[in-house]
């Protein structure tokens, strides 16, 4: 728990809620998360679905970027992240921005649960004003 004995969405950030930030550091480094920000932060970068289409390498690191993003919104929605810490370290609006078409795209063909949460986080930051 947080050092004001709250975790989760509300509340100052504590030892654990750094913990929880340092550890989906990692799992982006695992899940190399920074060829699909790399690709999606190109000026040339279109999202076109069809230019990023299964079997292509532009596909496989946009795929890896939204799953881990996907992780984090599921513990953002269940109130398991502080949402101060991670709205202060993440840009996730602008990254949904970015892949937006895409991720609709392929939740066309999978189904509405398909990239919720992230959709949700990154609507619920774009809302968000600093406590500072």
């Amino acid at each position: 728990m947080g050092k004001n004995g709250k975790n989760g969405k509300n509340g100052k950030p504590g030892k654990e809620d750094a913990g929880i930030i340092l550890k989906l550091a990692e799992l982006s480094a695992l899940m190399n998360t920074q060829a699909g920000s790399e690709l999606i932060w190109n000026p040339e970068f279109q999202a076109d679905p069809a230019k990023h289409g299964p079997g292509t390498p532009e596909h496989t690191a946009l795929m890896q970027l939204m799953r881990w993003m996907e992780t984090i919104g599921t513990l953002y929605r269940n109130g398991l992240i502080n949402e101060d810490l991670l709205f202060d370290w993440l840009g996730i609006t602008g990254t949904w921005d970015r892949v937006r078409p895409i991720a609709l795209a392929i939740r066309e063909h999978v189904g509405p649960a398909m990239w919720e949460n992230f959709e949700y986080m990154a609507e619920h930051q774009r809302d968000w004003k600093p406590k500072r």
